[in-house]
Order: structure tokens, then sequence, then C-alpha cells
């Protein structure tokens, strides 16, 4: 799951402090590792040496004293590795050997299989440009049936954080932080005078807000100095206008913001009234009432000023189907995250060889089921992934703001019309943006249709979906199935187009209709039959590069107007009593509380059988 893991922030951390004339002496610990993160091991599994690496490099730091260097060594049962190893230190890296590429130093050291560790001679400071510190080892024996990866590594793709070759068969450094986005778990000790307080401000450059509102700038903060960061003061500059203020933090378990650490606050300000992009820049004047010197302690940044700022949507794709014993980990996927997520939550459950599989083409055509995609990537057969990618990519930006409205186009309910609006909120050039939609069903679900099931009596998976099929038999009858595609239109079929050329803030208005004919699956079943329990799914790619752009569903049928009637009313005659009036989110889910803020569907039920729905703001 390494490549859904992009935000790594390397740690360096107070070791010991002790008085000095011109500040404070401080044993600093860099390591890219971080406190928190997990280790493991990388490599190639096979007898072989190692030569590993990490540029250790901070403007904070330069003129410091190298004191020394520590990393663990993975543990494998049965495998060894040779006693012997070495740590040494070289200003570059090149194809020749170690010795010949700008060494500095080098020291045979010895392991004990579990990690390696050397102190350096004095005198051995640190520059600006930085220095590449590593060390060698050998892998000597691995039984079979065993596997030994001897780099210790963590997530992360910071740069400089991990080289690593094996001189015999690769002569060439493999910059792994790039390919592989991992990083090394060794630390390195380096003594520094550092400043009482010195504070590095960073400024986020992928800001967006929308304009008319209140805006709070995401700034953090880096601390280079020995003291906690308790409260900062600033001068901010907007477009030239010039503010200032103070900012009150205290320390928590959940800020760290000792020495190396990071601490994130947001800066109120101005919202400027055009939009489109503006400049922004922080100073950081004062830190605990000193002042402050930073590395360096200001920052400068581009932000949007937008009409709104768009939620972005993965799409979730579940590969499935009724004779797979295995499938209910993924139906029990699906409604888990579905409860959780709400409307973010988008996902198509494609059925092969059962009564649900429909003439909608899927992505993929998986040679398993289960399976699962997130954003069109390539099917894995690991449903219970969706747990951790998910959450881990929601929170992502999109520069694409998608909306979806629904119409009947006639009393007789034959066919459904989705006009989707596509709003870019920065220039673009030479583009091949596509819209696809597909009209999904829910609510499907007969007594006949038998779940295979090979989780009856299964222990360790408990709540209220996993219970049908661990307290159930071979065969589960009656499941309720959910956003089963029932009918697609691609990109060439809608009226309306994304030009490749695309200006900010322009609004390109797309349309498909679906003819409810064509919602048959393959064995016969009325996918549509329930006209009310449909959505339509508009997903936006890149087709240059195969990326999910964003993804939006459309609230339920049930809340779709007759084209050209104001509002769905259906004629209703103002005097005609009224039986009963239910809300609806823009899910199509029942609710008792209206939300301020929440958008809702108003459906009022007349005593003659008419039936009218109004969507209703809430502002």
């Amino acid at each position: 799951m390494a490549k859904y893991l992009k935000k790594i922030i390397s740690v360096l951390s107070i070791s010991c402090i002790s008085l000095s004339a011109f500040g404070i002496a401080t044993d600093v610990n860099f390591s890219y590792a971080g406190q928190d993160k997990e280790i493991f091991g990388y490599g190639y599994s096979r007898t072989d040496t190692y030569e590993i690496c990490m540029l250790v490099k901070d403007p904070a730091l330069a003129g410091g004293l190298l004191k020394s260097v520590n990393v663990p060594i993975p543990s494998a049962p049965g495998c060894a590795v040779d006693s012997n190893a070495k740590v040494w230190v070289t200003t570059s890296l090149t194809s020749n050997p170690i010795e010949e590429s700008g060494l500095l130093y080098m020291q045979d050291v010895k392991t004990d299989g579990e990690s390696v560790s050397a102190d350096f001679p004095a005198g051995l400071t640190l520059p600006e440009s930085g220095l590449y510190i590593g060390y060698t080892l050998t892998v000597t024996e691995i039984p079979a049936g065993y596997r030994k990866y001897p780099i210790s590594v963590v997530e992360g793709n910071k740069e400089g954080s991990l080289y690593f070759r094996t001189p015999e068969s690769k002569s060439t450094w493999d910059e792994t932080y790039n390919r592989a986005e991992y990083m090394s778990a060794m630390s390195v000790t380096i003594e520094k005078n550092m400043p009482q307080v010195s504070v590095t401000p960073v400024l986020s450059e992928e800001f967006m807000v929308a304009i008319n509102t209140a805006g709070y700038y995401p700034l953090t903060l880096i601390n280079r100095g020995v003291e906690d960061i308790q409260n900062f003061s600033y001068i901010l500059t907007v477009d030239e206008i010039e503010t200032s203020g103070q900012i009150e933090i205290g320390v928590t378990p959940d800020n760290n913001s000792g020495f190396g650490g990071n601490t994130i606050v947001e800066v109120p300000f101005d919202v400027p009234t055009a939009l489109g992009n503006h400049d922004i820049k922080i100073d950081i004047t004062e830190v605990n009432g000193k002042e402050n010197v930073g590395y360096p302690s200001t920052a400068n940044a581009e932000f949007i000023v937008a009409p709104y700022v768009p939620k972005y949507r993965p799409i979730v794709d579940e590969y499935t189907g009724f004779t797979c014993g295995n499938c209910p980990s993924g139906w029990v996927a699906m409604e888990e995250c579905k409860d959780k997520y709400g409307d973010d939550f988008i996902f198509i459950c494609y059925h092969s060889g059962d009564v649900l599989s429909s003439g909608v083409q899927s992505p993929y055509r998986p040679p398993y089921v289960p399976a699962l995609s997130i954003n069109r990537s390539y099917p894995s057969p690991n449903v219970s992934d969706v747990y951790e990618v998910f959450p881990a990519i929601l929170d992502n930006k999109t520069d694409a703001g998608l909306e979806i409205n629904l119409y009947w186009t006639n009393r007789n309910k034959s066919s459904l019309k989705a006009d989707v609006d596509v709003c870019f909120m920065r220039d673009y050039t030479n583009t091949k943006y596509q819209l696809e939609l597909i009209l999904v069903a829910d609510g499907l679900s007969d007594s006949s249709w038998a779940q295979y099931n090979y989780y009856s009596g299964a222990l360790g998976k408990t709540g209220k979906y996993w219970d049908i099929f661990t307290k159930g038999g071979s065969r589960i009858y009656g499941l309720t199935y959910n956003s089963v595609p029932a009918i697609n239109i691609q990109y060439d079929e809608l009226k309306g187009l994304i030009p490749a050329n695309i200006t900010a803030f322009e609004t390109h208005s797309l349309t498909g209709v679906f003819n409810m004919a064509n919602g048959i699956s393959s064995k016969g079943v009325n996918l549509v039959a329930d006209r009310d329990k449909l959505r339509v799914i508009a997903i936006l790619t890149d087709t240059k590069t195969g990326q999910v752009l964003n993804a939006i569903s459309s609230p339920y049928s049930l809340t779709a107007a007759i084209e050209g009637e104001s509002n769905g009313v259906e004629e209703v005659d103002n005097a005609t009593a009224v039986v009963e009036t239910v809300y609806y989110n823009l899910s199509g889910l029942k609710i008792k509380d209206i939300s301020k803020g929440e958008p809702y569907v108003k459906v009022t039920v007349y005593a003659d059988g008419k039936i009218e729905s109004v969507k209703i703001l809430n502002q």
C-alpha cells in the first residue's frame, strides 16, 4: 500500500542537552523514519552484499559534528548476516566502488545480526551540501522456505532517504525512495549548537478557498530550536496587504513541537474578493516571546480563490459473483464503508456469471473474484485493502468540481436524464478529459438468489454484516445487493464536451439519457424495475494518464423531477389533503432530523396518490 501513502515527515529529536557559550549544544537524531512509523525489511531475498545509504542534509545542522550511526537489521528465522560489516561516509555516489567515490570515512564494525552501529571519529562535520552516510553488510545464508530482506525501511518517498546497490549484480545506485517509495530506518546523531527558538514555516502549495468565506490558511511549523513552540508572532502578507498576529499553541501529546517536530496550525486571513490566483507570504518574527532565528523564517506560496472548493471522491470497483464463496468479504466491505463514509463512498459492484451481470463493460476482467479496484487501478484480490486505502486518499485535493441532477423525461419514467456540470479551478491546455455515466441500482433482492458462503462458522469476523455469513449456512438467501451497474453511457455518447484547453471557473455541461428498456441483465432480470432506487455515477478521467480526477453519485431517482415541470410537481391540487410528508438526504435515505446547512428532499404524498418532491438547500 506504499503508493497511497505520500505524506512523509523527517524527524529530528533531542537526545541530550548541555549549555554552550554560543547557544545550546545539542545531540540531534537525524532520521527519515520518524517516531511512529513501522519498520520492515526490503531487498532481493538472496545471499548478496548490500551497500545502503541515505543523504544527511539539513541547513539547521550544517557545521555540526557527526557522532554516531545506528540502523536495525530486520530479523528472519534461520537466516544469517555476516558479522563483518562496514560503516562509511562519502560526498557522492558514483558507479565506482565506495572507496573511489569521495570517501571521507570507512570503519569495519561487528554486527550481532540485529543492528549496525558505529561512533564517528572527532572532527567529522556535516557540510551544507550534506553527506551520504551508509553501511555495507552481506547476507550469507537463506534456508529453503525462508526469505531475508536485510534493508530496514519505512514507507515514504522523501528525496535522498534511501539508496542501495548490490555491487556484484547491480552497480548503479537504486533511488529506492523514488521507485519503491521506501525510506531508510537509519539514524545519525549530530552535535550542533542550536538556538533556543527557531521555527521554519511552510505554507501549503495546493490551498484553495471558496470566495466570500472565512479564510484559514494551513501552516506547518518546523521546530529547529531547543524550546517547544508555545506561541508565535507573525506578519502575513496577502496580495501586498499586510496584517500581523499571534497564535497560542501549547504542548500536548498530539502536538509534536519538540526539536524537529512539525506543528500544523491554521492562520486566519481575509479572503480576496476576486477569483483566481493570489500570493501569500508569512514571516515568523517571534517564538515564545523571543526573536525567531529561522532556517529560513519566511515562506511564500500561491493559492486559489474559487467559486467553491471541489470535494474529492475516489471510485471503488468491486468484482463479485453469487457462486464465489469468498465474495461475501467484498459485500461486507462495501456495506461497512457505505455506512461509515456515506455519500463520499462511491462504489460499483460488477457481477460475473449470475443474474445481476449486466451489459455494462467493467474496467477490467480480473481472473479471480472477489477483487477490488480503487480509482481504476488493476484489481487486487485483497478486498480488505479498501479499509486502509480509501480513507488514506479521501482527503486528496482535486481541481475538478462535479455537480449532477436527474430528470425523468416523461411521466412514464421510461428514460432518465442526467445533467452533469464540470468546472475546473485552474487553467489547463492540451488535455483529454472524459466523463462516463453509469446508472446503478440499489436494493436488488430475491429470495431465490443464493450467495455462496465460505465463512459459515468462521471466527474473528463480527458485526451486523459479518454475522449474516458467519452465523449462516453455505448458501445465503435474500441478500440485498446495492450499486449494481445497469446501463452506462460513454463520453462520445454524451451531449456536450470538455474542451482540450480549459479556462478556470468555466462550467462545461454534459447530458446523458438512460433508456430504461436497456436495464435488463444478461439473465433477464429487470435491474431498473424499482424506479425510486436508481442513481447515476459520473466518473471524470484523464485519458492520457488513466487517472481518475473525481467522481460523484446523484441522489436517488426518487427525488428526480419530471422534465419541464417545476420541482417535480405532478399538477398537485392545493386543496387535496396531505397524507404523509417524508424527508430524505441526497442519497435517498429517509431522515428524521434536518441538519442546518445540509440540503434535503421533502416528499409530500397527497390523498389522491399524487406525489410532490422538492429539493431544499436549507441554508
